[in-house]
């Protein structure tokens, strides 16, 4: 870093430094007033000795002439001028906190034997401070000395001054640590406006992104050419304009970093209107309440008439003629765009803006203005600040998402991002020519259309030849005849990293229409089935651009009733296209090739001659002629026989391309070579950048530049026709621009990079743009509102983002994204693309060593696609994962995977094998001493052994489980072995020993509050005791079981063990008691909600307690009528044994049943337990080891 020239230093009478100074003009110089005190110099008049900083000028007078003691500012004029002045100064309104900014200046360091002549001490603005009623500003920085006192803050972006060091904050306490007390730039300002030679004026810059103003001192008129001499396009100089536009705008209505310009252009506009001080006031209040929109300056621009209207609404009585106003202020803005506000952006923005205010229609102005008008916010009401949406506009925005129908607010935003992504590209000013063409294949398609109810429409043409633009161009002739739609679809056929295959395509196009198929089409061919099966009757009109040959793009072309497609191709072979659909897109005719050049050539474009020539080195391809057009645009002094002769020579020596390709190389050579090197380095570079496309945003990231300058390099690139650009908005609204070089220039650019670009600099650019693009992924799979959620969408470029990873042996970044990539499909439930990703996540684990991450790898793939429904395909999952783990001897992931394999096998019924692998899972566990995960593998295997009913095997695993060390540290698992042992044993007829076992399996699930297991087996407790005719101890039992289960939410457990012993209670002949415990039943019964079994078991409780009132004779409904039961809600599937039960209680009522036969068969039938629902006791598995740190496969997580 050079010194700068415009510092110096502040010198006492014996020579030495005691503050450091800065030249804002020629001769006029400033410090800070405590400096000139303390060497005595801050008389008027007195003089003092200055040297420049860098030691490049000996010492020289100066002369006091102003001092402002408050602010700590002092003025000096010097008998001769340092080498440089400052650029400007920045008032502090204008500046953002914590803005990057830097001191240089002389340090007072107490060091013996070393002298320091210079200290840099970097740090942040801080804002604003009130200090004995002045206002100051503070910057933070641990390196600022004494000595440098009176040296400027300077803006690192720009070494703009944001105000002067006056003195560093000392306390003993550490409060205010680092910060140093800074004299603002607007008290600076007001000093020097008080030196009466020097004139002082406002001059727009950009910085970081935004406008800004500085003051630098009056120019003579020799030197108002603009610092940036640059020829920018119309894509290059919206971006400049937009930005000042849209920052004026804001600064008319509110704070901003343009307030001074406002304040000077009201001014301005009163002083042209000969008004007075009044006048411009009332002005500048229009100005604050209806702001300057850009639409209320350039009539070009769509909406200027309303934009126009509601500014020159009334506000009230005042001077001020609106419409003569708005005028002069047209009139003003112009004048100072031609002159030195403006003089920082560069000469094309000043020149589209200019051409713009006087409503040119040329071609380059049209093009400016439609980039202009993509970047501006909508217009706002005045006032209100309302945003005034015309009807019929596609934008969506974020308020507005989650109201589409049905869907969820991800789901709608995914969908209005798709429908983005799907927008046909805005139309071209300089598409022209073709018309007999379009005339055929408008033709063509509409009358298949009518006569087969489909159309499928194919193109073909050379490199360059324009194939894509014929293509969009038809489609938005036939626009309206769609009333579904029209989506167009990049696939980007021709390079292998960007190619969209048709899942890809499906995924976007099924978002874009609303179908909806990432919850049923698991994979790429129910996803093709689903999507076209929905395209039938939609009226729809689809645009495949680029696609690689006819076979990348068949399993998407299925002819659908009343719909229509285009296919755009360099592959002429295909089978796809309806009779008389398939088309060549030949190079232009020779007068449309001169037509077009003539619009890029403007006034130079009357020699017909030259322009025939060279579009005939063009080969009248129209890449080629666009391409050498903006070469004409770019430099306007190259005479056009110049560059006939420029191209014939480049074309010569490109005879190694194909014939085709020549003309296209030779006019890439020639705009490469006119580019600057910043241009040709991002050229370069955008080849090295992972996927399809790429930001600002993106590259400035991965160059380590500034974003804001490098899209102006990036639109420059677009502007001479070397990439295609595309404006994308968010649901949010917010604006980005992405670039995608076209084809041929990208393999231009990728040999120019290969030969050209230092390894160790192309190597540092790939890895920020690997973690990048790892950030943007975490931002989808997290649901963060700054997510650009295209990426969802289309993957493709995480997937580049990750193989470059892995090229350049980032493991780490590379595991990140494949992870990410992991969820992303998981989420949406993509079982190819999960299968995808697990493979290449095992790949990077066992490249990194970390074969336990690979087989954790394969254990959530296996996990999620269980969860999807492909339990096949889950078992093989962890049936890798046991590959690995046997390979690399793992013994611990091994018995993970057998453990978890023996689940998902008995959950599918697959028992036998599932009892295997839970076998070899409980050993291996055992072996390793990891008893608490053998016992879960032994509980399993007892419930697998039941179902095959293995009972001596079943016994075994109960023992190997009651022998485990840590049975009795889990109580419930101890309490599973015990009643799971007494089962065994009762299955073999043991009832003696399964007693005590299961009844101390109750008594410890009551212990522990289980109250459902308690039930469970204190009913089986209950049956086993009645086995042994051990009447009262069963009944006890079962009572207690009825307690347990009064406990738990599972009430139709409790109403079907009301039952059983309602029924062993009748049994008993103890009417009374089953005639309270059904009473009870109903009771618990009525609270039943939303269950299965709820109708059913009401009806039964119901009819039990009307049975057991007729067994009774307590039924008092009298006479021979059929029993009628409260709340008759009888379930389609009741017992057929309890209607015929109430069918015999109304024969027996009429007499056609005796009394004897009928109370017999009521008693038999109230004897037994619940007719209606059995308790079922199902298959279930314990499934949780020791921790494993996993994420879920959840969006959002």
């Amino acid at each position: 870093m050079k010194v700068p020239a415009f510092l110096g230093r502040i010198l006492d009478g014996d020579g030495f430094a005691r503050g450091t100074c800065f030249q804002f003009a020629p001769r006029i110089t400033v410090t800070a007033w405590h400096v000139l005190v303390e060497i005595g110099c801050d008389e008027p008049d007195a003089e003092v000795e200055v040297d420049a900083l860098d030691g490049s000028l000996p010492a020289f007078k100066a002369q006091f002439i102003a001092g402002d003691p408050a602010c700590d500012l002092a003025v000096l004029l010097t008998e001769r001028p340092l080498d440089g002045s400052v650029p400007g100064l920045a008032a502090s309104a204008g500046v953002r906190l914590r803005t990057d900014g830097y001191v240089m200046g002389v340090p007072q360091i107490d060091d013996p034997g070393h002298e320091y002549g210079l200290l840099t001490a970097t740090g942040h603005w801080e804002g604003p401070v009130q200090r004995d009623g002045v206002s100051l500003a503070r910057f933070s920085s641990s390196s600022v000395l004494k000595g440098m006192s009176g040296a400027p803050l300077l803006r690192t972006a720009d070494d703009v001054v944001l105000g002067v060091v006056s003195g560093r904050y000392r306390s003993g306490d550490g409060w205010l640590r680092d910060s140093v007390w800074i004299s603002c730039a607007e008290h600076l300002a007001e000093l020097l406006s008080a030196v009466p030679w020097l004139r002082l004026h406002d001059e727009i810059v950009i910085v970081d992104g935004a406008a800004g103003s500085i003051l630098v001192p009056a120019r003579p008129a020799d030197m108002q050419e603009p610092g940036n001499s640059s020829g920018a396009g119309p894509g290059e100089a919206a971006l400049e304009a937009a930005t000042v536009l849209r920052d004026l705008d804001r600064s008319c209505r509110g704070p901003g970093g343009l307030g001074a310009v406002v304040d000077r252009l009201a001014v301005e506009t009163a002083l042209a209107a000969r008004q007075d001080s009044v006048w411009a006031l009332e002005l500048r209040e229009r100005l604050r309440r209806h702001g300057l929109d850009a639409r209320i300056l350039l009539p070009g621009l769509p909406g200027h008439d309303r934009a126009v209207d509601l500014w020159c609404a009334p506000l009230g009585d005042g001077v001020v003629r609106p419409r003569e106003a708005w005028e002069r202020l047209v009139q003003v803005v112009g004048d100072q765009i031609r002159g030195a506000l403006f003089r920082h952006l560069s000469a094309g923005c000043r020149h589209h803006l200019t051409a713009a205010l006087a409503g040119s229609t040329a071609a380059a102005t049209r093009r400016f203005l439609g980039h202009l008008e993509a970047l501006l916010p909508p217009l706002l009401s005045p006032s209100t600040e309302i945003v005034l949406v015309e009807r019929g506009s596609e934008e969506v925005t974020l308020a507005e998402v989650p109201r589409q129908s049905g869907r969820t607010g991800h789901q709608a935003l995914i969908g209005a991002t798709a429908q983005r992504m799907c927008r046909l590209p805005p139309p071209d000013p300089y598409f022209l020519g073709r018309d007999e063409l379009l005339t055929r294949i408008c033709d063509g398609l509409v009358g298949n259309l009518e006569s087969r109810g489909s159309a499928v429409t194919y193109l073909s043409g050379q490199p360059g030849a324009g194939t894509s633009a014929v293509a969009v161009e038809v489609a938005r002739r036939l626009a309206d005849r769609f009333t579904g739609g029209v989506y167009y679809l990049d696939l980007f056929g021709l390079d292998p990293e960007r190619r969209r295959g048709p899942r890809t395509a499906v995924r976007i196009l099924s978002e874009a229409l609303g179908v909806g198929l990432s919850e049923t089409a698991t994979d790429e061919s129910a996803a093709l089935d689903l999507f076209l099966t929905a395209l039938e009757g939609r009226n729809v009109l689809l645009l495949f651009d680029n696609v690689r040959d006819a076979a990348h793009v068949a399993p998407l072309v299925r002819r659908a009733a009343s719909c229509a497609v285009i296919v755009t191709s360099r592959d002429r072979l295909q089978d796809l296209a309806d009779p008389g659909l398939s088309f060549g897109v030949e190079p232009m005719f020779r007068a449309e090739s001169v037509a077009l050049l003539r619009m890029y050539a403007g006034e130079r474009g009357g020699d017909g001659v030259a322009l025939d020539d060279i579009a005939q080195l063009c080969a009248d391809i129209p890449l080629a002629l666009r391409v050498v057009g903006s070469w004409l645009v770019a430099a306007p002094e190259t005479d056009l026989w110049h560059l006939r002769d420029i191209l014939a020579n480049e074309v010569t020596r490109l005879q190694y391309l194909d014939t085709g390709a020549r003309p296209v190389g030779a006019a890439i050579a020639l705009s490469y070579a006119l580019l600057p090197d910043d241009g040709r380095r991002a050229l370069r570079l955008m080849t090295a950048f992972p996927g399809a496309a790429v930001t600002a945003r993106a590259y400035a990231h991965a160059a380590g530049l500034d974003p804001f300058k490098q899209g102006l390099v990036l639109h420059r690139l677009a502007d001479q026709n070397l990439s295609e650009r595309t404006l994308t908005v968010d649901v949010q609204g917010a604006k980005e621009s992405s670039f995608a070089l076209y084809e041929l220039i990208r393999l231009f650019a990728r040999e120019r990079r290969d030969s050209q670009e230092d390894p160790e600099v192309l190597r540092a650019f790939q890895e920020r743009a690997a973690w990048f693009l790892r950030d943007r992924l975490r931002e989808i799979t997290d649901l963060s509102p700054e997510a650009e959620f295209s990426g969802e969408l289309d993957p493709e470029i995480f997937h580049a983002a990750e193989e470059l990873a892995e090229r350049l042996a980032l493991m780490p970044t590379a595991t990140d994204l494949a992870l990410d990539l992991w969820l992303l499909y998981s989420a949406r439930k993509e079982i190819d693309g999960i299968a995808r990703m697990c493979q290449i996540r095992i790949r990077l684990h066992l490249r990194n060593g970390e074969p336990e991450r690979a087989v954790t790898a394969c254990h959530d793939t296996a996990e999620q696609l269980e969860k999807m429904g492909s339990p096949g395909l889950a078992a093989d999952s962890y049936r890798e994962a046991l590959q690995i783990s046997s390979a690399y001897r793992l013994p611990v992931p091994e018995a993970r995977t057998h453990f978890k394999l023996s689940i998902l096998l008995g959950r599918q019924g697959e028992s036998s094998q599932a009892l295997d692998h839970g076998r070899t899972a409980a050993d291996l566990f055992s072996e390793l001493g990891l008893h608490p995960d053998a016992l879960s593998a032994m509980l399993n295997n007892v419930h697998l052994c039941g179902r095959l009913n293995e009972q001596a095997d079943r016994l075994f695993w109960c023992e190997q489980a009651l022998a485990s060390p840590s049975i009795h540290l889990d109580q419930d698992k101890l309490s599973l072995a015990k009643y799971e042992a007494g089962r065994s044993h009762l299955a073999l007829g043991e009832l003696e020993i399964a007693l005590p076992l299961i009844r101390e399996a109750g008594e410890i699930d009551a212990r522990i509050e289980a109250w459902s297991n308690a039930g469970i087996t204190t009913t089986t407790l209950a049956n086993v005791l009645i086995d042994l005719g051990r009447r009262e101890e069963a009944f006890e039992a079962l009572s207690r079981a009825v307690e347990h289960h009064s406990r738990h939410e599972r009430t139709e457990r409790l109403v079907a063990v009301l039952i059983k012993l309602s029924s062993w209670q009748v049994q008993a002949d103890d009417y009374a008691d089953a005639s309270a415990t059904l009473a009870r039943a109903v009771q618990a019964v009525a609270d039943l909600q939303n269950s299965d079994v709820a109708a059913p078991l009401r009806r039964e409780t119901q009819i039990r307690a009307l049975l057991l009132r007729e067994l009774l004779g307590q039924d008092d409904s009298g006479g021979s009528s059929a029993p009628v039961l409260p709340n008759d809600d009888a379930a389609e599937d009741t017992n057929e044994e309890l209607e015929n039960a109430l069918e015999l209680v109304t024969r027996w009522k009429r007499g056609r049943v005796s009394g004897d036969e009928a109370r017999h068969l009521l008693r038999e039938l109230l004897s037994r337990p619940s007719l209606t629902y059995q308790p079922d006791e199902p298959l279930w598995f314990y499934e949780n080891l020791a921790p494993e740190h996993e994420r879920q496969a959840e969006l959002g997580s």
